[in-house]
């Protein structure tokens, strides 16, 4: 009843940020990217392939599931304050969102095998922007984002290679708004609204390798090291589209059908060490070719590739766990790449610095919290720049569901 407890205060304090914050850089291919639906990864950096952590649900490499040993429940959120400016104004935004919650539930720790399944999203649409004329104003406003239900395992090979794959649903709405308003005459004004319900099949596969110090580096100075990498993909999408005008007396939807998206695979390779017991470190190369994204077969000239490189390290109180305190682990990171965005031939390039901590509740339960400096384009050749503080949430909990009996 402890955990339901903790389960329900949890939703109550994230349902009400579901607010959508403003990203005008959301408006171009599915919107803008999540890559850590947890502030466990966010708080260093955000991504973590080849990381093995038996007290946290990987969504970037299913084959991380090998080490829970627990089953194991998350939740989390995120609250962003964005600054966008450009070369003669500034503006505010702010709001929240819930980001998703995971399942895991161990089968056999000797052979690895754990079974996982949750719902997280893979991106949102939110922004809103209007130009002002003498007698008129033009609004432009945009929501939704793709997201994914899975349903994955893992499993250890001979010499303690671990494999993992997940199959994935995709499933989201992209709504785009536009409308002209005339002050003098309200009877003239008129919106449009375009709008693509989509949905499809997905998966990622991944794998962690060995220990491989013993073998390759041999140092006294690394307890551990191991490399990863992960192919998340998505098969075409299929999207109900429709077209519709709204009037002052009437609204008629203009044309409607089912079209395609090609949505590019997302591949990441990393490495990890243990240094020592109490301090991991991680570095990361993400990339997905979004210049290959297609709405029925129609390239945008305003995607690029995306690539991103992280480097992250976290390190615990204590070697040894006598106190609640001793449990505390302290994490931080950077990232630097370029976003999938290209805005009049000028690459939108995204810097961020990241820390965080866990708080345990006990020993296998935790409160994960994540602050995010993101600093996103710039005003140069009439663009915008935006400044992102995002504070992120998460609870883990764990607890033994099964025990054999032995008679």
């Amino acid at each position: 009843m402890n955990y339901l407890k903790k389960i329900i205060l949890f939703f109550a304090f994230s349902f009400p940020l579901l607010a959508q914050v403003n990203s005008p850089y959301s408006r171009l291919g599915i919107g803008e990217l999540e890559f850590s639906y947890s502030a466990r990864r966010a708080g260093m950096g955000g991504l973590g392939v080849a990381m093995d952590d038996n007290a946290f649900i990987s969504m970037l490499n299913p084959a991380a599931w090998h080490s829970i040993n627990l089953t194991r429940v998350e939740f989390a959120t995120y609250f962003n304050g964005s600054f966008v400016s450009d070369q003669t104004q500034k503006s505010y935004y702010s709001g929240g969102y819930f980001s998703g919650f995971a399942f895991a539930l161990p089968v056999s720790k000797q052979h690895g095998i754990a079974i996982s399944m949750g719902l997280v999203p893979l991106s949102k649409i939110a922004y809103e922007s209007n130009v002002k004329a003498t007698d008129y104003t033009f609004n432009y406003s945009g929501d939704g984002g793709l997201s994914k239900v899975f349903l994955g395992t893992s499993y250890t090979l001979p010499l303690d290679i671990n494999i993992g794959a997940s199959l994935d649903y995709n499933f989201g709405t992209f709504a785009y708004n536009s409308s002209l308003s005339f002050p003098a005459n309200s009877s003239a004004n008129s919106s449009f609204k375009s709008e693509y319900k989509v949905k499809g099949l997905g998966g990622t596969i991944g794998v962690i390798s060995q220990n491989l110090n013993g073998t390759l580096f041999r140092s006294e100075k690394i307890r551990d090291v191991r490399f990863g990498a992960a192919v998340s993909f998505i098969s075409k999408i299929a999207a109900d589209t429709s077209f519709t005008k709204i009037g002052r007396y009437v609204t008629d939807t203009l044309s409607q059908g089912i079209t395609s998206l090609s949505i590019p695979p997302k591949i990441t390779v990393g490495a990890s060490a243990k240094l020592n017991a109490r301090t991991q470190i991680y570095a990361d190369y993400l990339f997905q070719n979004w210049a290959d994204y297609t709405v029925s077969g129609n390239a945008n000239d305003n995607l690029q590739n995306l690539s991103k490189v992280s480097l992250g390290i976290e390190y615990k109180n204590s070697e040894q766990a006598f106190s609640l305190s001793d449990l505390i682990i302290w994490r931080g990171g950077f990232s630097y790449g370029t976003t999938p965005y290209k805005i009049k031939g000028v690459s939108i390039n995204e810097f961020s610095a990241s820390c965080g901590v866990s708080l345990p509740l006990s020993r296998e339960n935790y409160i994960d919290l994540s602050l995010q400096y993101i600093l996103r384009g710039s005003t140069d050749s009439g663009l915008l720049k935006e400044n992102i503080l995002k504070l992120g949430a998460s609870l883990s909990l764990g607890e033994l569901w099964f025990v054999r009996q032995n008679f």
